[in-house]
């Protein structure tokens, strides 16, 4: 964090240290219960404003950094606010230009000081120790000037591409909705309809194969009664099933270590390998429970298997995703539960259905709990779903159709994540070349920084000066 001193600045800049400039002022507890929730103050804290108030703390504009939580985080107040006891605050000064302050402060990865072991803090010691370069008063202002003409340039610029990334959902919706009702397929289907197997032929062929290979510890008995209320129309060709009556296993809930106890065990997952209804597998998603289990245990996964969400926020309750192997190597928990259909493309399909439209909302239908008590949905629920049977013949054109349309999707989803970091990583740049003395040109007339220091240094001994003379005469 002292990198600014090995760095050449301008003539007229000031090398110095964060505290030589600033004072980080400690907020002050405001509880939600007492904040009026009316007025034109607003309550900061660590994460950014958190409510209004009718009475300030500051009364000018100002500064917040956070002290506890979001160590290191940085807004700025336009106007009077109160800044709670998890952040310090920045006053405004004649000696600098607040809003350069602001942009310098977020340029300097506050966060990386945190030396605590739980909750994550600032030390005002820590922050005021960091090297910066500091510029004349007439140079932040150009400085700021240019940041913000360029900024505004880049949030255009995002502002396009998160539009694009709200019709690319808009658009991958569709197309799920027109797979799962049969509309993507249409044309097909009625110029192939001679060449197709009955989906009655189908489900028939499927009940006898579940009968046949059911892996379960109990005969699988009949499939669940299912209810069509409230599904979408699809083909006369296609019949509705229960996912029940295509598994030869399941539903089976996965296990957890009681306790939440994590080690260097058995691999496990966590829901956010699934909750794009993809399977991500990798270090954010996956966990170590301290587990002792057989080989021959059934809460081994093996490639093609589908988990479900039993347990989740509402939204996103009952997703699913297949995962793709390896055999053997991961077990799944307990607030999953996980099928198996024989024929990878009819698991394809029921996956496709799980995760559309009108099964989410079946979920949302059947699911206990609340916002506050985690929303569930049981093996009862899971095994009723109502799921629509296409011809295998049309199942293998909705894959492949759907398939194809929404890798590329993804494809174009994926530049614009590209192009949203790269916009980051733009705005960095320009911070970085603002701070060095890059960025704007220097104006010889301007008084140098080093004036600026002086004025500051002699304020603030006026102002201790003026504390110890208060403290002495009470």
């Amino acid at each position: 964090m002292n990198e600014p001193a090995n760095r050449s600045f301008p003539e007229s800049w000031a090398i110095c240290r964060l505290g030589d400039i600033i004072r980080l002022e400690y907020g002050k507890s405001l509880p939600k219960k007492a904040r009026s929730g009316t007025g034109a103050v607003s309550v900061f804290g660590s994460s950014g404003e958190v409510g209004i108030h009718d009475k300030a703390l500051v009364e000018e504009p100002c500064i917040i950094v956070g002290r506890k939580g979001s160590a290191g985080s940085t807004f700025i107040s336009r106007g009077p606010c109160w800044p709670i006891d998890t952040v310090y605050f920045v006053r405004a000064s004649p000696n600098y230009n607040l809003r350069f302050l602001y942009y310098l402060l977020s340029s300097l990865r506050l966060v990386e000081l945190d030396r605590s072991t739980a909750i994550p803090g600032l030390n005002r010691d820590d922050a005021y120790a960091v090297d910066v370069g500091f510029p004349p008063l007439n140079e932040q202002n150009r400085i700021v000037e240019k940041i913000e003409t360029l900024f505004a340039h880049i949030n255009k610029g995002e502002e396009a591409l998160r539009e694009v990334q709200k019709l690319l959902k808009r658009y991958r919706q569709s197309i799920l909705k027109a797979a799962v009702t049969g509309e993507l397929t249409r044309d097909w289907r009625e110029a192939n309809q001679h060449k197709l197997e009955p989906s009655s032929d189908f489900i028939a062929r499927i009940l006898d194969n579940r009968a046949r290979n059911w892996q379960g510890t109990r005969d699988p008995g009949n499939p669940s009664s299912t209810s069509v209320t409230e599904m979408p129309d699809v083909p006369a060709e296609w019949e509705w099933a229960p996912l029940d009556s295509l598994c030869v296993e399941g539903p089976t809930n996965g296990i957890s270590p009681k306790g939440g106890n994590a080690g260097a065990g058995i691999k496990s997952f966590k829901l956010t390998a699934t909750t794009s209804g993809e399977f991500l597998i990798n270090e954010e998603t996956i966990k170590r429970v301290d587990l002792q289990l057989d080989q021959d245990s059934k809460y081994w996964l093996r490639s093609g298997d589908i988990l479900i969400q039993r347990g989740n926020t509402i939204d996103y309750v009952g997703t699913a995703a297949i995962f793709p192997g390896p055999d053997g190597e991961f077990i799944y928990p307990d607030l999953m539960m996980r099928v198996r259909i024989q024929d990878p493309s009819l698991a394809r399909w029921a996956v496709i259905w799980i995760n559309a439209y009108y099964a989410k909302q079946y979920f949302k239908r059947n699911a206990t709990g609340t916002a506050g008590n985690m929303p569930k949905i049981n093996g009862k629920t899971l095994k009723a779903l109502a799921v629509p049977i296409p011809p295998i013949e049309e199942i293998h054109q909705l894959l492949k159709v759907l398939e194809h349309q929404l890798e590329q999707a993804k494809k174009l989803g994926r530049t614009l994540e590209r192009e949203l970091a790269r916009a980051t990583s733009l705005r960095q740049s320009i911070l970085k070349s603002g701070f060095t003395g890059q960025l704007v040109s220097q104006d010889p007339d301007d008084e140098p920084a080093s004036k600026l220091l002086a004025r500051i240094r002699a304020e603030r001994e006026t102002s201790t000066k003026a504390k110890s003379r208060g403290r002495a005469s009470g």
